[in-house]
């Protein structure tokens, strides 16, 4: 974890008794106002609690077996009693999405640092290949783009909850021999290919 990605967390106003239950609401808050808040309470006492230990977590480095737990405590016995066979999974999802949140937004942040900046020239879209992703994040992993390209703000993760999506940093080094920033400076979206171990603007039409 990194300093930039628990500041993001802990910035975020906490919406509680002034939000109407459900999901639809708090991807709204968390996309348009970014902020915090919980689908399953309006306690602000409750989502307070939560965002600070998230918070701690994420400083400690904690396994997402002991944040979950440590979500759940926070959560309270009477939170926990009312999602019953459902707590575990949404403790899991509320750590993971936020936790992501933070963390990709911390390493925008970070990617302006004109030290960074130097260095950086772009993101690569990365996820997990395996049976749990999505099909249209499965399609987008490998995608490289400049860090200040307009199309992270459809394709910054999480796309969606539960999502383990990251932004992986491209060096310009490798850029420039991948074509992807021209002798102007300016810089070409391209894509990864794993199997040779190199880039080019060459994207799959899918």
């Amino acid at each position: 974890p990194f300093e930039q990605a628990v500041d993001d967390l802990l910035s975020r106003p906490v919406y509680g008794e002034r939000l109407a239950l459900g999901w639809e609401a708090v991807r709204e808050l968390y996309l348009g106002d970014h902020g915090f808040a919980l689908a399953r309470t309006t306690d602000a006492r409750i989502t307070n609690r939560v965002q600070k230990y998230i918070a701690d977590a994420m400083l400690k480095g904690e396994s997402q077996e002991v944040a979950r737990q440590g979500v759940l405590t926070a959560f309270g016995r009477d939170m926990v009693k009312d999602l019953g066979n459902y707590a575990n999974a949404y403790a899991e999802t509320v750590y993971r999405t936020n936790a992501n949140t933070s963390y990709n937004e911390g390493r925008m942040q970070e990617a302006q640092d004109p030290v960074i900046a130097e260095v950086i020239g772009g993101f690569m879209f990365d996820t997990f290949l395996d049976d749990e992703v999505r099909p249209n994040h499965r399609a987008a992993h490998g995608f490289i783009a400049g860090t200040n390209d307009s199309i992270w703000q459809k394709l910054q993760p999480p796309l969606g909850y539960n999502c383990r999506c990251t932004l992986n940093f491209v060096d310009k080094f490798e850029m420039e021999d991948w074509g992807l920033i021209l002798p102007s400076g300016e810089v070409q979206q391209g894509w990864y290919d794993p199997a040779s171990g190199t880039g080019s603007t060459n994207i799959p039409a899918s």
